[in-house]
């Protein structure tokens, strides 16, 4: 009984053959016999699954875009069960770059191919119909972006799809020319990205007005296993490890004891919001429905703010921390 063959495996092994020959010598280099050899198989194999080399160039472009696809797909599982549109982008853009083996000799058939396709309608339409595609699901992943508010809704979601592929082609270019060196290009890679994607404000600090904060810190530092980091008559404030807020005690002449049953008077306390730009959380702030209290008009690192219905906050730069 004749041995069946794996016809996908057959294909999958000639386009690796060729893939590899053609990193070496070039795309055009390359000849039906000499795929034959690297993939060790005869001529007649090859020609029963490609009647011509252009048939098995398209091939091996449709083969490689899958691989990649494929690759993309892992890594983007690999980073959490539920990754971020900012994490999936990051991680697209990354494997594109020709920064290990694998990915520089993808980028050097890449355009081998890209020559040959000036001259081949067939192969030049295989090229550019994956880019749509990509734009797409760039696209997608910001208009998701927008809606949970990790992107400015004035952000055209093509139009910034386009930036972000146009940027990672160009770079891939200065990548493999040994222009700028990888970890450089991964870096305006994350830089482009965290100027898209603001940053969401983070519960930094939770400050607690009370008469006597050292009277009071020793309180929190047994109950919470907390470290003091800051020490004056006027404020104390407490680390309480990992990723937790920090715990501070301020202290204010007019404290009047909270009552838990009577609600009267009502319980403080206040938030201290962490932030890379005041003015751009400002105008969130505002535009939600929140008050200026004090600071638009200092440069000190720090602005109050009430909530809609009077609770004080603070939005806080690592400089207004200090």
């Amino acid at each position: 009984m004749p041995k069946k063959v794996d016809q996908d495996e057959r294909r999958q092994r000639i386009a690796k053959a060729l893939v590899r020959l053609a990193t070496e010598r070039g795309l055009e280099a390359v000849s039906l016999r000499q795929v034959a050899g690297e993939a060790g198989l005869s001529m007649g194999a090859v020609q029963h699954y490609f009647r011509t080399k252009d048939e098995m160039l398209l091939y091996a472009l449709q083969y490689q875009s899958a691989e990649r696809d494929r690759r993309i797909t892992a890594r983007v599982l690999a980073i959490a069960e539920h990754p971020s549109p900012k994490d999936i982008l990051r991680t697209c853009l990354a494997e594109l770059l020709p920064v290990d083996e694998v990915t520089r000799a993808e980028q050097l058939i890449e355009t081998a191919f890209f020559i040959r396709a000036l001259a081949e309608p067939e192969m030049r339409q295989v090229m550019i119909e994956g880019t749509p595609k990509l734009i797409d699901f760039f696209a997608g992943l910001l208009r998701t972006a927008q809606a949970a508010g990790d992107v400015a809704a004035d952000r055209d979601p093509v139009q910034e799809a386009h930036l972000l592929w146009s940027m990672a082609d160009s770079l891939r270019t200065s990548v493999i020319m040994e222009e700028r060196p990888a970890d450089e290009v991964l870096g305006t890679i994350d830089y482009h990205l965290d100027r898209l994607f603001r940053p969401r404000p983070k519960l930094a600090v939770v400050v607690v007005d009370c008469p006597d904060p050292r009277a009071l810190a020793p309180f929190y530092e047994a109950l919470l296993a907390a470290e003091r980091t800051k020490d004056t008559p006027e404020f104390v404030e407490l680390a309480l490890g990992g990723d937790q807020p920090a715990l501070a005690l301020h202290r204010t002449e007019r404290f009047a004891r909270p009552d838990w049953v009577t609600g009267e008077p009502a319980q403080q306390l206040h938030l201290d919001l962490l932030v890379a730009d005041l003015d751009e959380a400002e105008r969130q702030v505002l535009a939600l429905g929140g008050k200026l209290l004090d600071g638009s008009d200092k440069p000190i690192g720090y602005r109050v703010y009430a909530d809609p219905i009077g609770h004080p906050f603070c939005l806080v730069t690592p400089e207004g921390l200090g």
